[in-house]
């Protein structure tokens, strides 16, 4: 599927199954749709600001964005020394470590996934602690940086102005503007990811010695934050993708 609007429609509905899902108790179920609704919102930035195909990404998002993104930097134009192409970069090369991370210790992807869902991390082996630990304070360092949300707000306010220009906008600022709204997305893309393990299947989780799907029903409160959080930046991405688009047509 290779239409915007069609990943930002689907994107949309999976953020009301996730709305519908938490309302009914189905807590497991709201995690695993709210990731959902964020990726296909990622998905529909990706296509209207003419990054490629969602193939490029894969159902390993967190993983193939870094990869797709630091390898679209080539196509991309930098403004200013906060939205440098060094400091983008530097920041892509952490992102990029937290997810190696995630993916070869379980105790790291065991951690952001309890603390998005606001559980105090303890040991979980006594091999990767460190790793599990660095990898938390990293992603809150991240989503801390001043020039972080000086990158969301340039790439809101020049997708409107783009948007609302009478005159044709060249490719590269487009993709620049693509590039920094997922670039600006990336921790909360890293904080729902292992919500797909964990709220697709119940999972038992042996250091709080029950299920995954009790874990949410008892953390259904922090749920609750972390989907209102996915749904005002699902809101952000649809801007986005909306203004892009319509610049991309004149």
């Amino acid at each position: 599927m290779n239409d915007w609007k069609a990943w930002l429609e689907r994107g949309k509905k999976d953020m009301d199954r996730a709305t519908e899902a938490f309302a009914k108790q189905d807590y497991e179920h709201a995690a695993y749709m709210t990731q959902q609704a964020l990726e296909k919102h990622i998905k529909s930035v990706w296509i209207a600001g003419d990054m490629g195909q969602p193939k490029d990404l894969g159902h390993d998002i967190a993983g193939h964005i870094v990869k797709e993104i630091k390898e679209g930097f080539e196509k991309c134009e930098f403004e200013s020394s906060s939205l440098s192409r060094d400091g983008m970069e530097k920041t892509m090369d952490e992102v990029d470590e937290i997810i190696k991370d995630m993916q070869s210790h379980y105790s790291t992807k065991v951690a952001i996934w309890k603390d998005s869902l606001g559980i105090e991390v303890t040991k979980v082996s006594k091999r990767f602690d460190e790793h599990a630990e660095n990898a938390k304070e990293r992603l809150k360092d991240f989503n801390g940086r001043n020039e972080i949300h000086i990158v969301r707000k340039k790439a809101e306010s020049k997708a409107s102005s783009y948007a609302e220009s009478h005159i044709s906008v060249q490719s590269v600022q487009i993709r620049t503007t693509a590039v920094m709204a997922i670039v600006s997305a990336m921790e909360l893309i890293i904080r729902t990811f292992p919500h797909v393990t964990y709220g697709r299947y119940p999972i038992y989780v042996e250091d709080e010695k029950m299920d995954s799907a009790a874990i949410y029903a008892k953390q259904a409160p922090h749920l609750e934050k972390l989907s209102r959080r996915t749904d005002k930046e699902c809101a952000y991405l649809s801007g986005v993708a909306e203004n892009l688009a319509k610049a991309r047509k004149k």
